[in-house]
């Protein structure tokens, strides 16, 4: 899995419905108003949310933009820093995320803003000087574990699907239906058990079968 990959694996989730962007922010709300958090980025990065730039595309565009820049001035009333900062700043810190991040998702985001509240990222606020750079420096550090924590799930999945199809695959051989024992049975159906399997020496005939009688 490139890097690549993992930076699109969230816009290539199936959708099972399209919220509203009032659904939107009852789901994923900020910090302060969140009835449950993630635990984790691993658990963040499993739930089948939406990224930014597919919340434009079902949503409306704009919302992902509005949603970042609520979460912002969470962080920033959080830290006392909301009254230090104007709303051109807050407004462009919120494109910059949207535009360079659009690839993270709603369930990703918000473990970020309640990481950074925690310190996990730095420090955004200190005395009376606010650098919004420490933001983006926060979420540049952060995309790396989120990335980390994508291919853990990309790797579950893919696992999982591969031990599933292996037990299907080997109930399918039990019941015949591939493998030897297929072959064997789609000669005896057909009447060519002369007949050699392709690749192989071996004929249709079953001498294994007819050797145990």
């Amino acid at each position: 899995m490139t890097k690549e990959e993992k930076l699109d694996y969230s816009t290539k989730r199936q959708v099972l419905s399209i919220p509203t962007e009032t659904e939107l922010y009852k789901q994923y709300p900020p910090v302060s108003k969140r009835k449950e958090t993630f635990l984790s980025l691993y658990d963040a990065a499993k739930e089948n949310s939406l990224a930014l730039s597919m919340v434009d595309k079902t949503t409306g565009n704009g919302v992902a933009l509005r949603w970042v820049k609520i979460q912002l001035i969470e962080v920033l009333s959080f830290f006392g820093a909301f009254e230090n900062c104007s709303e051109i700043q807050i407004v462009t810190l919120a494109r910059h995320i949207r535009n360079k991040y659009y690839y993270l998702t709603l369930a990703e985001l918000s473990y970020f803003f309640e990481a950074f509240e925690d310190g996990t990222y730095g420090t955004f606020y200190v005395g009376k000087s606010v650098n919004p750079q420490n933001i983006m420096e926060a979420i540049k550090r952060f995309e790396d574990d989120a990335i980390l924590q994508r291919e853990r799930v990309y790797n579950e999945n893919l696992n999982k699907k591969r031990e599933k199809q292996s037990k299907i695959e080997k109930e399918k051989e039990k019941q015949g239906l591939i493998g030897i024992q297929a072959w064997y049975r789609y000669c005896e159906e057909t009447h060519r058990e002369n007949t050699k399997l392709p690749g192989l020496s071996l004929k249709c005939k079953n001498d294994n079968h007819e050797n145990r009688n």
